[in-house]
């Protein structure tokens, strides 16, 4: 099953990015090629041959991530996101995906944070 990721980039050290790396790796141990709507991963430099799934940068702020996700929902073609972030990071992506037209399964994974 092909998941789309959408998270802070696995290639950044913010909390939300450290888990999305755990993410990616189990993914990947489990079969599941993944590709990456990475906030915040907008101009850092990685070797992606580090990461078991493909990562596509985005801006560090999700209001200018947000208009990018139809772009890139339609070009991966997911069978199903998993959208790690807190619960009000949460509801703006699931919203923006359904309004894009994704129909598909989404499995939230949100954070407590505070």
């Amino acid at each position: 099953m092909r998941i789309g990721l959408i998270s802070e980039s696995p290639t950044v050290s913010t909390g939300f990015g450290v888990n999305a790396r755990h993410l990616v790796r189990l993914l990947a141990e489990l079969g599941h090629p993944t590709v990456v709507f990475g906030v915040c991963g907008e101009g850092t430099r990685f070797d992606p041959a580090d990461y078991p799934c493909q990562i596509r940068l985005m801006p560090r702020d999700q209001f200018y991530a947000l208009p990018m996700l139809p772009a890139f929902l339609a070009e991966q073609k997911p069978d199903v996101l998993l959208v790690h972030y807190d619960i009000a990071a949460v509801k703006r992506f699931v919203d923006a995906a359904r309004a894009s037209g994704w129909t598909g399964p989404v499995i939230v994974h949100y954070v407590a944070d505070g």
